[in-house]
């Protein structure tokens, strides 16, 4: 199972019902250590488990790396000017 390195700030999401539909829930807090049942998390000072089956992980858009080089430009490329399909002169 992939665990988190233990000290990172992790975030976890679960949908719950609601009047409307689903809701989600998220948690944010420092991930304490491997477990295969919950999720160990420092949340304001308190240990909470929270349980696998029911929370997953997340990044938040803020959290998500930016590219590290801007995108390349479009190739201008050059043609003949006759189609491809058409036979050659020579």
């Amino acid at each position: 199972m992939n665990h988190p390195l233990p000290g990172k700030r992790i975030h976890l999401i679960r949908w719950v019902p609601s009047d409307t539909g689903w809701v989600s829930e998220v948690r944010a807090g420092r991930y304490l250590g491997p477990d295969d049942v919950d999720w160990l998390l420092d949340v304001d000072g308190q240990h909470e488990r929270l349980p696998r089956t029911v929370w997953q992980r997340f990044v938040p858009k803020h959290d998500q790396p930016a590219p590290t080089a801007p995108a390349a430009g479009v190739l201008t490329i050059p043609t003949t000017a006759r189609p491809v399909m058409e036979p050659s002169a020579d």
